[in-house]
């Protein structure tokens, strides 16, 4: 198997405060305590794209080569994960599986924001051969 190097080598854990009890309480929002939230930005987009952009540039915009390669990583560490902490029998879809690539994510993303533009009744149905 593959050993994945980690995302952020460097990266050290910290363990935040715990809050005392009763500072802060969740509570239900009603219509006397809402905070009316106030936008003094300016809205659209932060960077200068292209009329002639594709597609594909805008994804780029969003699922950056950094992003993707993070989701490659911590995906590959997770099957590893899990692939050395159970017991997989020899007839298992789990012994043909092999590392993700930044390719395959980003395939696999684009997959998914095309599941949310064409509705299907669950979704078992996106996957099925018969529709």
């Amino acid at each position: 198997m593959n050993k994945v190097k980690p995302a952020i080598p460097n990266i050290h854990k910290t363990q935040l405060p715990v809050s005392n009890p009763g500072v802060q309480i969740w509570s239900n929002v009603t219509g006397n305590n809402q905070k009316q939230l106030v936008f003094n930005g300016f809205p659209g987009l932060k960077i200068n794209i292209s009329a002639n952009a594709t597609v594909w540039d805008c994804f780029n915009l969003f699922f950056t080569d950094d992003i993707i390669e993070f989701i490659v990583i911590e995906t590959n560490r997770n099957a590893e994960q899990f692939l050395s902490s159970n017991r997989i029998s020899k007839s298992s879809r789990f012994t043909k599986w092999v590392p993700t690539d930044s390719k395959e994510i980003k395939l696999f993303s684009g997959l998914l924001i095309w599941m949310g533009l064409v509705e299907m009744p669950n979704l078992g149905s996106y996957w099925s051969t018969k529709h």
